[in-house]
């Protein structure tokens, strides 16, 4: 295995187990690889509140089962470390966070994170400390509202405000489920031009 493959191969074993704690409530600030420049170590932090809330040992020791239980993931305890947000490279870290940023994550080339020397580092994006909603159904509420829309009688019914997913929204009223490349989609009748309006369910946010 190349220098590069095995670089993204450490990568993605971090993304999963980041995923991992997420999903089971380990608390993560941020999380990150580098190489050191003394002995040129791979080292994936995990800057966490667990470290000053109930001490690294415990720390570790809360980390061990779901580092083990996630099948697949060549990672050892000896890899990684948990630092507490005040540790100046957890600072220099959290800082270079809070600048903008994309999904791809943060290549940083500097010298040093804090008192350490090192290569280079690779920051996991913000996102990936927090869990994700589900963006690949509809919650149960919002199909319950949506039958009762579509299951009233003859008209005209007042509009609902529609919420999408990318922030936007608009007015109308429902008319019709059907599917569209296997995905369900709803038409609703609103005062455009572009009447009717087909929007799938997944990108419905609330109808109020």
């Amino acid at each position: 295995m190349d220098s590069t493959t095995l670089v993204n191969f450490r990568f993605d074993a971090g993304r999963k187990l980041l995923a991992q704690l997420v999903r089971n409530s380990y608390q993560v600030e941020a999380a990150f690889w580098l190489e050191t420049t003394e002995d040129n170590l791979w080292l994936l932090y995990l800057v966490t509140p667990l470290v000053e809330q109930i001490g690294l040992a415990e720390a570790i020791g809360r980390l061990h089962p779901l580092l083990y239980g996630l099948p697949g993931t060549p990672l050892s305890l000896s890899e990684i470390r948990l630092i507490e947000s005040g540790n100046p490279i957890a600072k220099d870290v959290l800082s270079l966070l809070e600048r903008p940023q994309d999904d791809s994550g943060i290549n940083y080339r500097g010298s040093r994170l804090g008192d350490l020397s090192i290569e280079w580092a690779y920051i996991y994006p913000e996102s990936f400390y927090h869990e994700q909603p589900d963006t690949t159904t509809i919650s149960e509420d919002l199909f319950r509202q949506l039958l009762e829309l579509l299951s009233r009688g003859p008209g005209p019914h007042p509009k609902s405000k529609v919420a999408l997913r990318d922030g936007s929204s608009f007015v109308g009223v429902p008319t019709s489920v059907s599917l569209e490349d296997d995905q369900p989609v709803v038409k609703f009748v609103v005062d455009s031009p572009l009447a009717p309006r087909v929007v799938s369910t997944l990108d419905i946010v609330s109808i109020q």
